[in-house]
């Protein structure tokens, strides 16, 4: 067992300080549910501010649409219901829809966007006077737990610029193993599919990430350009050495002579 390190205890202390803060403000401030914007803080919060950035950023905007659509959508249908049903299933689905196609920190705002409607519209069927207060009151605590979170996050700021750099030099460094030894050919085809889907893994985590370094503070972005511009170009190199392991593995079992041939030529290019 693993005990945490002052990292973990920083961010447990940022957090917990964000939270007492925005519970503190909307009891003072008289805000109806207080906990929107205790429970916002801990969805909110991230170790990297990059990432708390982006989702941020994305909930709010997720909630302020969302709760924009249920004001227009419940008083103008609420006298036909089976049609107001049916508005609200096509708008989450359609969210739902977005939130999958975009693979971007952008998804979690249309996922927002989605069941914020749901959480505001269905309850005020009942009485669609009360839905514009409703909504308003979401947004305003949603909007304070951002704000707390964001306030907290500037004084302990943590950017992920040189996680994102380390995990790029092992990325690449593993590729260039994985393709050292699957030019080869003689690797086992169990080992190389499972370097291949470690290669592809780490190649995934590292876009997400890079998404998240791009909302960090301006001071933090530098060399993001060309980080863009190497990982764009380094990202069909795994599939290009699949494949000419393949062609090798294949031609090394069936033409044991052409593959005398070629290892010379293979054990130049590793």
């Amino acid at each position: 067992m693993t005990l945490p390190g002052w990292r973990d205890w920083l961010f447990s202390a940022r957090s917990f300080t964000a939270a007492m803060l925005a519970l503190w403000l909307a009891l003072w401030l008289d805000l109806p549910r207080p906990y929107w914007a205790v429970g916002t803080v801990y969805i909110v919060v991230q170790p990297f501010s990059g990432a708390l950035r982006a989702k941020a950023l994305a909930r709010f905007a997720g909630t302020f649409a969302g709760a924009a659509f249920a004001v227009a959508a419940v008083p103008a249908l609420v006298d036909a219901p089976p049609l107001l049903a049916l508005v609200l299933a096509c708008w989450v689905a359609g969210c739902t829809m977005g939130s999958l196609y975009d693979p971007t920190p952008r998804s979690y705002a249309f996922r927002l966007a989605g069941y914020t409607t749901a959480l505001i519209a269905f309850p005020a069927v009942d009485a669609p006077d009360a839905i514009f207060g409703t909504a308003v009151a979401r947004v305003e605590e949603i909007g304070l737990g951002i704000l707390c979170v964001a306030l907290v996050d500037q004084v302990f700021p943590r950017p992920s610029a040189p996680l994102l750099l380390s995990r790029l030099q092992a990325w690449t460094t593993a590729m260039a193993r994985f393709g050292a030894a699957a030019l080869s050919g003689r690797l086992e085809e169990a080992r190389f599919l499972a370097d291949r889907r470690q290669v592809a893994r780490d190649g995934a985590a590292l876009d997400a990430l890079f998404q998240e370094a791009r909302y960090e503070a301006a001071e933090h972005r530098t060399g993001l350009a060309w980080i863009r511009t190497l990982r764009a170009r380094a990202r069909p190199v795994p599939a290009m050495i699949s494949a000419v392991a393949d062609r090798a593995r294949a031609l090394r079992q069936d033409d044991p002579a052409a593959w005398a041939a070629l290892a010379p030529l293979l054990d130049a290019a590793v």
